[in-house]
């Protein structure tokens, strides 16, 4: 990478070090040119990867899901299949529902809200997921 520039003057600067910080959130973390350079590349895309991700409650969750490294006040922002959706709505019936056709639902207070789908690829297959938005998940593993 390069670390010689020009600023807006005309003037060549170095880039000593740099400060990054989670997209959509979290702690900021200074680095040198050289830390950075072998810690980080450049994102052209946001490939997904099947991941492992749980939430506080119920202490026995643990679900198949897709991330891309997107988070949300810091927190991960999960795409989950329909079986982990199914099996989320056995563990907290009271709070998520899935009909016969597939689509979600959480509830809140009296408020029943629909679980947004979108279709991902991930490689190469394109998969129907869900994500509940403004829960506290977390990543469990990597698979």
């Amino acid at each position: 990478m390069h670390k010689t520039f020009r600023d807006k003057d005309g003037n060549l600067v170095e880039v000593v070090s740099v400060v990054i910080a989670p997209l959509a959130g979290g702690d900021s973390l200074a680095l040198t040119w050289d830390a950075f350079s072998d810690q980080c590349t450049p994102a052209e895309d946001r490939a997904y990867r099947r991941v492992q991700v749980t939430l506080e409650e119920p202490a026995e969750l643990s679900l198949p899901a897709y991330s891309n490294g997107t988070r949300w006040n810091s927190w991960l922002v999960p795409e989950l299949p329909l079986s982990s959706i199914r099996q989320l709505a056995q563990l907290i019936p009271d709070v998520v529902e899935v009909d016969d056709a597939g689509t979600a639902f959480v509830r809140d207070g009296e408020d029943v809200i629909p679980v947004a789908t979108t279709e991902i690829e991930v490689g190469g297959e394109r998969i129907l997921t869900y994500c509940i938005e403004g829960w506290c998940w977390e990543l469990a593993t990597t698979t």
